[in-house]
């Protein structure tokens, strides 16, 4: 008896899989007539650029997902030493075994902070290539709209093109919205 409720509700979650995958089709073809309504251009580099960003998606994520499990797996065993060792202090002291055992301490601790290290690594390598992608990809959407402008106007001297480009774009969606607004009135 317990199979065929399993069995039944196989059709189920495969309806409900094959429903969102519609909803979620459906999302992105409004949201890309949206996007190419607000402003052609912009859309299509943002479509360009869509693969570096599964690319780096595809290499990254994974292994930050297994380095998180194994140090939240790590950090587990490493709590679990710990209240072994406190909780054995005495024999520990009465044998003598103090050196041993805070050497054994101090590998775990070694191992632990090696792989907390290259989490944060991982994590910081993402995020400055989604950083730099998203930059590369407004300085070349706004690119010929900054021609012969003073790329630095309103920035400091460290932000250069990436932060200017930002700035124009902004500017350049506003121009947008006000020509929108004054065609609809």
């Amino acid at each position: 008896m317990r199979g065929t409720g399993t069995h039944a509700a196989a059709p189920d979650r495969r309806e409900r899989g094959v429903a969102l995958l519609a909803v979620l089709m459906i999302m992105l073809v409004l949201g890309l007539v949206l996007l190419l309504r607000l402003n052609v251009r912009m859309t299509l580099v943002a479509l360009a650029v869509l693969p570096f960003y599964a690319v780096t998606c595809v290499v990254f994520l994974p292994r930050m997902r297994r380095v998180t499990a194994e140090l939240r797996i790590r950090v587990a065993q490493f709590n679990g030493f710990i209240v072994e060792r406190l909780s054995s202090i005495i024999t520990i002291k009465n044998y003598a075994q103090e050196d041993r055992e805070l050497e054994r301490f101090g590998n775990r601790l070694d191992r632990n902070l090696s792989l907390s290290r290259r989490q944060h690594n991982l994590s910081l390598a993402f995020g400055t290539l989604t950083t730099i992608i998203t930059a590369a990809t407004t300085a070349v959407a706004v690119g010929p709209e900054v021609e012969g402008e003073n790329l630095k106007t309103g920035f400091n001297e460290g932000a250069g093109i990436a932060g200017a480009a930002v700035h124009i774009g902004a500017e350049l969606m506003a121009e947008h919205y006000e020509a929108q607004a004054a065609h609809s009135c």
